[in-house]
Order: structure tokens, then sequence, then C-alpha cells
């Protein structure tokens, strides 16, 4: 073999990969870059249950500890019901216009009464208590979530 055969194929690999480099790069940004409109994320729920400050299965609470600049301001409360979806993208329940906020960034879900966060792959990851969750992780009351820059606080209560 020549050395200017392998030149020639190692031209190639390296216009592959920067191809492949492209694609990729196109796809994060076509998934991360959706415009966003601002919706509350509430849920229809029980008034009288909750007035009592009782739990509703498939409901719980998040407290915004610190909105970043997502355009939630510190103490309010959203709804989150069975299966929503947290992120800045039009289609999420609980939309967050954070920048590290993924367009589809997490899931909360109810299964028999543990509520569990999934992370859905996002970029800037998702965390409970400081701790960086790789696919689903159960919550308590009372625990800590970060999701991009924005921190709340998961009750399963609404809070007083």
């Amino acid at each position: 073999m020549s050395v200017e055969y392998i030149l020639f194929v190692l031209r190639i690999v390296f216009i592959f990969a920067l191809y492949f480099f492209i694609i990729m790069i196109a796809r994060v940004l076509s998934r991360e870059l959706v415009p966003t409109t601002e919706t509350s994320g509430d849920v229809a729920r029980p008034a009288r249950a909750l007035e009592r400050g009782a739990i509703v299965p498939g409901l719980a609470h998040l407290l915004v500890v610190d909105g970043a600049e997502s355009g939630r301001l510190r103490g309010a409360t959203l709804d989150v019901h069975t299966g929503a979806v947290v992120g800045r993208g039009a289609t999420a329940d609980i939309q967050l216009t954070d920048a590290y906020t993924s367009s589809e960034h997490a899931r909360f879900r109810d299964d028999r009464g543990h509520w569990l966060l999934d992370d859905l792959e996002s970029m800037n990851g998702s965390y409970i208590n400081g701790q960086r969750i790789h696919g689903s992780q159960q919550l308590a009351d009372g625990d800590t979530v970060q999701l991009g820059r924005v921190v709340l606080q998961f009750l399963l209560r609404p809070p007083v």
C-alpha cells in the first residue's frame, strides 16, 4: 500500500466523521431550539380535598425555590399530574423557559402511590437533592428537584 492511498482513505474517514458531527449538532439544535409559549401547568383537581391539605392520588405540587430565568417566581406553586412532562418545549405540560432546560426535560409520574422522576435524556440532566439521576428515580415529599437551572421542591400536599 502506498502512502498516497492511506492518506486518501484517512481523508475520506475524516470527511465522514465531520459530516456525522455536523448532523449530530443539527439534531441536538432542532430538538432544543423550539419556540415556547407560556402555560400555567395547572390541572383540574378536587377542590375540597386540596382545601384540607389532603394527598390526592395522581396529583403533586412543585414549589419554585429558584426560578432562574424560567419566568416562574420564587414561591409559586405548580400542580403536577401523573405523566406530566416538564420542559421548555410547546408540548410540555409544565413549561420552564430556562435556557438550560431541554424541550422535554423530565416526566413526573405516580406509580401506585410512589412518585417517580424520569429524566428524558436531557442535555443538562435532572437532579434530586443535588444528585444527578439517570433514568427513573423515586421522589419523596420535600425532595429538591433541579431541572436545568430551575430548582423546585416536590410536595405531596399543597403548600400552606
